[in-house]
C-alpha cells in the first residue's frame, strides 16, 4: 500500500523535516488536513491576494501563467517586482482592474517600428532656452542654446498678423526637430510681454504659459522696449528712449541706460500722444542724466512713426536710430540673461503688458457725449 503524502495526514499540521517551515494558518492547516489534494487558487483568491500592493508577486499568482500579462509597476510602487516568466499575455481568469493582471498594450506584428528618438549633440549644452515674440506682425519663435564652448540660435519666423495662433504651434515643433531638441529639454520659456498688439500678445503669453505648465519650467516675461533698446549699436549713447507705435498717434514710450551687459530703467513703458513726445524727452532728461541735452547723448528708437512729423520737433543732440521692432532672437538673448540671474516667474504669473488701460468707451460714456477712442492722458 503507497504511503499517504504529508498533507493528508489530519495529525499534522508542519511539513516533515528537511522542508521549509512557513507559519501555518487556519486555512493552510485545514487544507494540510484535509483528505483531499490542495486544488489551484480560483481567481478571486488571487485578485484578493494581489490588493495587497507591497507583496510580491509570487509564481503561483496567476492561474493561467501561459496567458498572463502582469505588469511591472515596481517603477511606481517602491518594494515591487514581477518575476518576468508571467509576463507573457492577458488572462481572462481574472478581473479587469485586477492588478497583477492588468493588460498592457501590445504592438500589432506588422506594426511600423516606433520613431527614433530626437538625436542630440555629443557635447551637451549648459542652457536652452525657448523664445516667443508676437507683439508685432511678424510671429517668431527662437531656440537659443549655450554651451561651454559656444552658443547656438536657431531663428523662425512667419509675416502674418492674422497667422499667429495658427502658426506658432508648428514653428515650435519645426525648430526643435531641426534642433535636435526634445521638449523636455528645454530650461525656460521667454516671451514678449508687450506692449503690442493685443491679440499677438495674448498669443505669446498663452503658449508660453501652458507650454510653462506642460514641461514644469519657468517663465521669463521680456518686454517690447527692453527688447528693441538690446539690439541697438552698443556704441550709441547710454542713454535710450524707446518709442512704439500704438496707433491713433499714440506711442508707447519708456527709458533706459546701458551700463556695460545690464540695462537700467529709468522710465517704465507708459502711453503718451505722440504731440506730447517733445515735451515728454525735454521734461524727462534732466532726472535721466542730470544735465541738458547735448549731441549724442540720447537716442530714440523704435517703430513710432517718423512719418508722423513729430521727429523735427525733438531737442536737438537726439540720435535717431534705425526704425526698429522687437525681435525674438533679442527677447532669446534676454531670456537667457535673466534665467541665469534667477529673474523667472512661475507659469500662473504669466500675463500680457498692455500698458493702454482703455480701448473702448462703455455704452454710458457713449450715452454721455464720448466718442472714438479713448486717448492718452498728457505730460504732467
Amino acid at each position: 500500500m503507497p504511503q499517504a503524502p504529508w498533507w493528508s495526514c489530519p495529525a499534522r499540521t508542519l511539513p516533515p523535516s528537511g522542508m521549509p517551515r512557513r507559519p501555518v494558518g487556519p486555512v493552510r492547516a485545514l487544507r494540510r488536513c484535509s483528505p483531499e489534494p490542495p486544488r489551484a487558487r480560483p481567481a478571486g483568491m488571487v485578485c484578493r491576494m494581489r490588493s495587497a500592493l507591497r507583496q510580491r508577486v509570487p509564481k503561483w499568482a496567476c492561474p493561467i501563467p501561459s496567458a498572463c500579462s502582469c505588469v511591472n509597476r515596481s517603477a511606481r510602487l517602491p518594494g515591487i517586482s514581477t518575476p518576468t516568466s508571467i509576463r507573457v499575455g492577458p488572462t481572462r481568469a481574472c478581473r479587469p482592474n485586477c492588478f497583477a493582471h492588468r493588460p498592457r498594450r501590445s504592438r500589432a506584428p506588422d506594426a511600423a517600428p516606433r520613431a527614433a528618438a530626437l538625436p542630440y549633440n555629443a557635447a551637451p549644452m549648459a542652457a536652452c532656452i525657448l523664445a516667443l515674440e508676437t507683439s508685432t506682425d511678424t510671429c517668431g519663435v527662437a531656440l537659443l542654446r549655450q554651451g561651454d564652448a559656444a552658443t547656438e540660435l536657431a531663428v523662425r519666423e512667419h509675416v502674418g498678423v492674422a497667422a499667429h495662433s495658427a502658426r506658432i504651434l508648428p514653428m515650435i515643433d519645426e525648430l526643435l526637430a531641426e534642433a535636435g531638441v526634445a521638449r523636455t529639454a528645454i530650461d525656460a520659456i521667454a516671451f514678449g510681454q508687450g506692449p503690442g498688439g493685443f491679440t499677438g500678445l495674448r498669443v505669446a503669453c498663452g503658449v508660453a504659459q501652458g507650454l510653462g505648465f506642460a514641461l514644469s519650467v519657468p517663465l521669463v516675461p521680456i518686454t517690447s522696449h527692453r527688447a528693441v533698446e538690446a539690439q541697438l549699436d552698443p556704441a550709441a549713447p547710454a542713454v535710450r528712449a524707446v518709442l512704439i507705435d500704438a496707433r491713433m498717434r499714440e506711442a508707447y514710450v519708456a527709458a533706459y541706460r546701458r551700463d556695460g551687459a545690464e540695462a537700467q530703467q529709468l522710465q517704465a513703458p507708459m502711453l503718451i500722444a505722440y504731440d506730447d513726445v517733445p515735451v515728454w524727452v525735454e521734461r524727462s532728461w534732466p532726472a535721466w542724466s542730470g544735465e541738458a541735452v547735448s549731441a549724442r547723448t540720447l537716442v530714440v528708437a523704435g517703430d513710432w512713426g517718423e512719418s508722423a512729423g513729430v521727429a523735427a520737433a525733438l531737442p536737438e543732440g537726439v540720435v535717431h536710430a534705425p526704425v526698429l521692432r522687437a525681435q525674438v532672437a533679442a527677447v532669446a538673448r534676454l531670456g537667457l540673461h535673466d534665467w541665469s540671474a534667477g529673474r523667472v516667474i512661475a507659469p500662473d504669473d504669466a500675463q500680457p503688458l498692455y500698458v493702454r488701460d482703455k480701448v473702448a468707451y462703455t455704452t454710458r460714456e457713449r450715452a454721455a457725449g464720448a466718442g472714438g477712442n479713448p486717448r492718452a492722458t498728457g505730460v504732467s
